[in-house]
């Protein structure tokens, strides 16, 4: 899918800083590997609200992106997602101490997530309306994990559950790049984002996402651009709240 962005069209001619105030919007999990071997299923497509405190704020005239997400509470104060894992095609996962771990009946959970890019980000242009960026000096990632249901056979084939319970990580800097699309005046799209980076029982778990920031501009763009944008079709942007990392 071919996605045109209004940042480069406002960039071009226009001094004007585009801030998200968000509405709604969501984390779909795209990523999920233990010691560097992927364990979200290929057809999983899980993915967590955000809290309506999160933002995005793209700064036209200098190309620069700043954001901050918090995942959705529950009432009762945590905001625990559960989502399948599943072993990658090759089979269990190596043990980093030996012996193998099976993830075909396991579960992962977050909670509390937040990431907070305070700095502005650097986007640059990539061609076809996106942009990446990178964060050299890391963006505060913080939360909670568990994982329940993963069973380990050590090197001799004696079998083990591999289970942790609820456990808080962060806040922590994490470099990483990403890609990003500003989709008309409503919607913007980060993608590749770190959602954790964990040392579980030995292993190393990364999780990544998309981030889908869904609200409106109170900045008014320019009367000649909102045409130029509708006529583009870009103010609703359908079928991206979804879409997955190729």
């Amino acid at each position: 899918m071919v996605l045109v962005g209004t940042c480069g069209l406002i960039g071009a001619g226009h001094a004007a800083s585009l801030t998200y105030d968000l509405t709604s919007g969501d984390v779909v999990i795209t990523g999920a590997t233990v010691n560097g071997s992927a364990v979200l299923p290929t057809t999983s497509s899980p993915e967590f609200a955000l809290d309506p405190s999160s933002t995005a704020t793209v700064n036209a005239a200098s190309l620069a992106l700043t954001f901050a997400f918090a995942q959705l509470k529950s009432e009762n104060g945590t905001s625990p997602y559960t989502f399948n894992l599943a072993d990658p095609t090759s089979g269990p996962v190596t043990a980093a101490g030996g012996g193998s771990i099976n993830f075909n009946a396991a579960t992962f959970s977050l909670f509390n997530i937040q990431v907070d890019a305070a700095s502005p980000l650097t986007l640059t242009p990539a061609g076809s309306g996106g942009y990446t960026f990178s964060a050299p000096d890391g963006i505060a990632v913080s939360g909670g994990y568990a994982l329940s249901g993963a069973v380990l056979t050590n090197s001799k084939g004696k079998t083990s559950s591999m289970s942790v319970g609820n456990t808080n990580f962060g806040p922590s800097n994490q470099d990483f790049s990403g890609s990003a699309t500003v989709l008309g005046p409503h919607t913007v799209e980060l993608d590749g984002l770190s959602i954790g980076a964990f040392s579980i029982d030995g292993q190393t778990v990364d999780i990544t996402g998309n981030v889908i920031f869904n609200g409106a501009t109170p900045v008014p763009l320019p009367g000649a651009l909102l045409l130029l944008a509708s006529g583009l079709g870009l103010l609703t942007a359908p079928g991206v709240r979804r879409r997955r990392a190729a």
